[in-house]
C-alpha cells in the first residue's frame, strides 16, 4: 500500500492535453453527429434487451453494442467458474455492469428506486441496500443460494480513473460466506483523448462521451476464484482480494473510501467564493446604513429562504468564529448566534455576513430584544421623544454616550403625522446608536 494522494485517483478534466486536442477539434462535428445517432440506436438496443430472453440477449446485444462503440474483450475466460456465485470487479465507468453482463449474465444490487420492469431490463434487483447493511447481506445470501445468476458487486463503491490506485473495498461482498471470482476492468479509448469519467460528472455525461468517441474498448480479465481460509477474517480476505486485483492492474491499494471521494469532491468543486470586498474595504466603511436596517426589519415579517451552501468544518478556527460571531451580534442583536455562526463558517468575514443578513440571504427567526429594555410601549415612546428633543439641543460636535442616550416622547401627540415623525426619528436614532456602539467598541471613532 503506497502513499497515494487522493487527487491522483480521479480526473478533474475531461480532455487530455497536447496533440489530442487538435485531433478532437477536427473530430468534434463527426463525434456530435455520431452521438446523436447512437442515442436512437441505444433506445432500440434497450427495447431489444427487454424482449429477448437472456440466453439470446447476450450475443445480440454484444453485436449491437459494437455499433454503439462499446467493444468488449475477454481474457482468462478459462478461470471463470460457473459455480462461483459472486463476481467482484473494480469500478471505472457507469457502463461496467453492462460490459460484464454482455459476457457473463449477472444480477447487481440496486440502490435506486426504479420501477420493477426497468430494474429487470437493466439487470438490477432490489436487495434492501437502502435498509441497511444487514438486510443487504441477508438478501444477497438468499440470492446466491436460490438463483443461478451470479451476483455482481463493485466493492469500491465509486468510480476511479484506474490509473494510480484502487479505492478501499467494502467488506459486505466478502461477508456472504461464498467464493469470490475477481474480474478486473480496463477501458481504452483510442484516437480521441477523452477521459472515461471525471470528478463530479453525472452518469449521463459519461455515457454521452461513450457515444461521442469512435470506440471504447472494455478489456475484462478473469482471475482465479478465491475463497477465504479458516484463519482469514472478513477484513483480511477483503484486503487479499483487493491486493490481487491491484497487482493485476499494476495499481496500488489505498485506504481512501467512496466517502472520502465525496468529501474531496465537495472541497474541490464547491469551494466557497473568495471575499474581495472585505480585502478592499475597511470595517468602518462596511457598516450597514439605516435604510439597510429598515429593509432588514421589514423582512422579519416574511419567511425568507436561503440557498444551502457547503462549508468544510474547521475546528482550529473555533475561537476566531466566536469572536466574529460576537462582533456581528453587537451590530444585529436580534439575529440568533446559530444563524450568524453558520454563515460565518462559509464567508469567514464579518462584513459579508452582515451584508448577507441585511439582504435576506440568511434564514433565521429574529429574537425579540425589546422585552429586555422596555417595560411598556407607552413609556418607551415617551422616553424616545424626550431623548430626541434633548439630542436636537446638543452641539453638533458633541457625541453623547450610547448608555446615556434615551428614546422617548414628551407627550402623546393627537396628530397621526406628528406621531409618525416621532417614530421615524426614534427609529433612526436607534440605528445611529447601534452603529456608534460598534465604532466605540472597536475604536473606529
Amino acid at each position: 500500500m503506497g502513499n497515494t494522494d487522493i487527487a491522483e485517483l480521479f480526473d478533474n478534466t475531461r480532455l487530455h492535453g497536447g496533440a489530442s486536442l487538435i485531433v478532437l477539434f477536427f473530430y468534434f462535428p463527426i463525434g456530435l453527429v455520431l452521438a446523436i445517432l447512437r442515442v436512437f440506436i441505444g433506445i432500440q438496443v434497450f427495447i431489444i434487451s427487454c424482449i429477448l430472453p437472456r440466453f439470446l440477449r447476450c450475443a445480440v446485444l454484444r453485436a449491437m453494442c459494437g455499433v454503439l462503440g462499446l467493444v468488449v474483450k475477454t481474457e482468462g475466460a478459462v478461470y471463470r467458474n460457473k459455480d462461483v456465485p459472486v463476481l467482484v470487479t473494480n469500478h471505472i465507468s457507469p457502463l461496467d455492469h453492462l460490459a460484464i453482463d454482455l459476457v457473463y449474465p449477472n444480477v447487481m444490487p440496486s440502490v435506486w428506486d426504479l420501477p420493477w420492469a426497468l430494474m429487470w431490463a437493466l439487470g438490477y434487483r432490489d436487495m434492501g441496500a437502502k435498509r441497511g447493511r444487514e438486510v443487504l447481506i441477508e438478501k444477497a445470501k438468499e440470492h446466491c443460494e436460490d438463483s443461478s445468476l451470479p451476483l455482481l458487486t463493485h466493492p469500491e463503491g465509486a468510480t476511479a480513473n484506474g490509473k494510480k490506485g484502487l479505492l478501499k473495498f467494502s467488506t459486505w461482498p466478502f461477508s456472504l460466506d461464498q467464493p469470490i471470482q475477481p474480474i478486473v476492468i480496463q477501458i481504452k479509448r483510442p484516437i480521441v483523448g477523452v477521459n472515461i469519467s471525471t470528478l463530479g460528472s453525472r452518469w449521463w455525461q459519461d455515457v454521452f462521451w461513450f457515444f461521442f468517441s469512435p470506440v471504447s474498448v472494455f478489456n475484462l480479465r478473469v482471475l482465479p476464484a478465491m475463497s477465504a481460509s479458516d484463519s482469514d477474517s472478513v477484513d483480511e480476505f477483503t484486503k487479499k482480494v483487493q491486493g490481487l486485483m491491484a497487482k493485476e492492474l499494476n495499481l496500488m491499494t489505498t485506504n481512501f473510501t467512496s466517502a472520502d471521494k465525496v468529501e474531496y469532491a465537495k472541497k474541490t468543486l464547491f469551494k466557497p467564493p473568495s471575499n474581495p470586498v472585505s480585502s478592499r474595504r475597511p470595517v468602518s466603511s462596511s457598516l450597514p446604513t439605516s435604510s439597510s436596517y429598515q429593509q432588514s426589519s421589514s423582512s422579519y415579517q416574511q419567511s425568507s429562504t436561503s440557498s444551502t451552501r457547503y462549508s468544510l468544518p474547521t475546528p482550529r478556527t473555533t475561537d476566531r468564529l466566536s469572536m466574529m460571531t460576537k462582533q456581528v451580534k453587537e451590530v444585529l442583536p436580534h439575529v440568533p448566534e446559530d444563524a450568524i455562526r453558520k454563515d460565518l463558517s462559509t464567508t469567514q468575514c464579518v462584513d459579508t455576513t452582515i451584508t448577507n443578513i441585511l439582504e435576506n440571504k440568511v434564514s433565521f427567526i429574529p429574537i425579540d430584544t425589546s422585552l429586555k429594555s422596555a417595560p411598556s410601549p407607552r413609556s418607551n415612546e415617551m422616553e424616545g421623544a424626550t431623548a430626541m428633543s434633548r439630542s436636537s439641543e446638543q452641539p453638533q460636535g458633541s457625541v453623547p454616550s450610547p448608555s446615556a442616550t434615551k428614546f422617548a416622547a414628551d407627550s402623546f401627540s393627537r396628530s397621526a403625522n406628528v406621531r409618525q415623525m416621532s417614530f421615524q426619528e426614534r427609529k433612526n436614532a436607534l440605528y445611529e446608536t447601534a452603529r456608534r456602539k460598534y465604532r466605540e467598541k472597536h475604536g473606529l471613532l
